[in-house]
């Protein structure tokens, strides 16, 4: 029923308990996606920055409180390589919120890098490479 909706701009899917979402099988009018304190991990996140390479209507996405991280909070891997590398092919995405994910150093180092070249504003407080 959501797919369908051609004018649905704004929806919150926070504390649902889901582990990933697909934007490509949303209408393009979703602006803003709020799946903060679900259950997506790593992989997850990679599905949901692959799918923001062709969205360019998705304006705020908060992943706020989701263990996008590897066990332990040492490095967020091959999740937050796609972040980064999500942020350096959208434009449209102006707000991401990836507070307290546990993300490490590794994990933020490329989000960090594509922050400089975009007009991205990241949220990432309470995460471990921010928290010294």
């Amino acid at each position: 029923m959501l797919i369908k909706n051609k004018n649905l701009e704004d929806m919150d899917l926070s504390r649902t308990k889901i582990d990933g979402f697909n934007f490509e099988k949303t209408q393009r009018s979703l602006k803003d996606m709020d799946l903060s304190r679900n259950k997506i991990r790593s992989d997850g996140v990679d599905a949901l920055m692959k799918s923001l390479w062709s969205n360019r209507a998705l304006t705020a996405l908060n992943l706020r409180l989701n263990a996008v991280c590897d066990k332990g909070g040492i490095s967020v891997g091959a999740g937050g390589i796609s972040v980064g590398a999500a942020l350096s092919h959208n434009s449209t995405l102006c707000t991401l919120d990836l507070m307290g994910c546990d993300l490490g150093d590794s994990g933020c180092v490329p989000i960090f890098n594509a922050l400089g070249a975009a007009k991205h504003k990241a949220l990432m407080s309470d995460n471990v490479a921010t928290r010294r």
